[in-house]
């Protein structure tokens, strides 16, 4: 898998003339691929991972020496093949079996962020991501922390006017047990954007309550400290 050297394989074939059997393996018809799937796994991990120049770099420090398989256009296209598999996978209805048993409450989280791009023209792009899980699903690890043990993760980066990150985050969302007897909170950061994909979920559920994160509300008393002076600093600090 690492080698770039030429390797013999065997072919097979019956001497007899009623039969013609003849076996020529190759790669494919052995693997199914163009190359070992052993390799395959490792350019989509590091494709995953790391930017696809990146995991070029990576892949030529572990074998030693530079290959043109492992060019990084070749880890762009097995990463987005991946991609594009779980990007149908999510897309789909959940079945029964999939989903937990029916809430009675929910939790989905949205938040966005601009990846930088070196595309000429375009310096970032937007994705859009969600986590939901049930509140029993909360556990408190110490005094300042929580871990969710139970959860369901959306991301999409995809420019349609955001259908397609609100069929995940439905789909994310009944996965967890949402019904139309379900009340859902909804936490994101402000962002007409996220208010949106949250509010799509609002004739799925029984209720959606909609609220600022902690982190945003912080920020928002900042700058009024900021635009009203010290002298209403310990009044704000005092609402926090």
């Amino acid at each position: 898998m690492f080698s770039d050297h030429k390797l013999r394989i065997q072919k097979h074939r019956c001497n007899n003339p009623e039969c013609n059997w003849q076996s020529t393996p190759t790669t494919s018809t052995v693997f199914g691929t163009d190359i070992h799937p052993d390799l395959a796994k490792l350019q989509r991990e590091q494709g995953a991972l790391f930017s696809y120049r990146e995991a070029q770099s990576n892949l030529e420090k572990i074998n030693c020496s530079e290959r043109r398989i492992n060019n990084h256009t070749r880890i762009k296209s097995l990463t987005n093949q991946v991609g594009a598999r779980f990007s149908q996978e999510t897309l789909r209805e959940p079945s029964s079996q999939e989903c937990a048993a029916p809430a009675t409450a929910l939790i989905v989280q949205v938040d966005g962020g601009h990846i930088p791009v070196k595309e000429k023209g375009k310096r970032t792009f937007e994705a859009l991501s969600a986590i939901a899980y049930q509140p029993d699903n909360l556990q408190q690890v110490d005094k300042h922390h929580q871990k969710i043990t139970h959860k369901s993760c959306v991301v999409s980066a995809i420019d349609d006017e955001m259908d397609t990150i609100k069929r995940f985050v439905l789909h994310a969302a009944h996965k967890q047990g949402m019904t139309e007897r379900t009340r859902v909170t909804g936490l994101a950061d402000g962002a007409n954007n996220c208010w949106s994909v949250l509010r799509s979920l609002e004739s799925h559920c029984q209720d959606l309550e909609c609220i600022l994160d902690w982190f945003h509300i912080g920020k928002k008393f900042e700058n009024v400290k900021n635009a009203l002076g010290e002298a209403f600093g310990e009044s704000l600090n005092s609402l926090q």
